[in-house]
């Protein structure tokens, strides 16, 4: 169960950093609607990542969490925003993930 709530978290920080890329492209009502949304969206991530630890170490938790967002991050803003994926950020994402993998498996 808290390795369900910690991928839920994550799937909130990658929401949150393309919330993010949307509070950098607006102006006026729409950037006090996409703070708003920045607010809930933070806040359940650090719910479930809260939860998350109750069961698992935190420095396990934390670099998970971090790395599904940035993982999740790079691959979303390549699709949504047209961002270049280059050999260099293919072979450190790659690390990234097979990082987190490593740490779920000695946990």
């Amino acid at each position: 169960m808290s390795w369900t709530m910690l991928i839920i978290s994550g799937i909130f920080e990658i929401m949150l950093v393309l919330a993010f890329k949307k509070v950098a492209q607006s102006s006026g009502k729409k950037l006090v609607v996409w703070i708003g949304i920045i607010a809930v969206i933070g806040a359940f991530s650090f719910a479930t990542l809260s939860i998350a630890m109750r069961e698992i170490d935190m420095s396990i938790a934390y670099a998970v969490w971090t790395g599904i967002g940035a993982s999740g991050g790079v691959i979303l803003s390549s699709i949504i925003y047209r961002e270049k994926i280059t050999l260099a950020k293919s072979f450190f994402l790659t690390l990234i993930i097979a990082s987190m993998v490593g740490l779920k498996l000695l946990s």
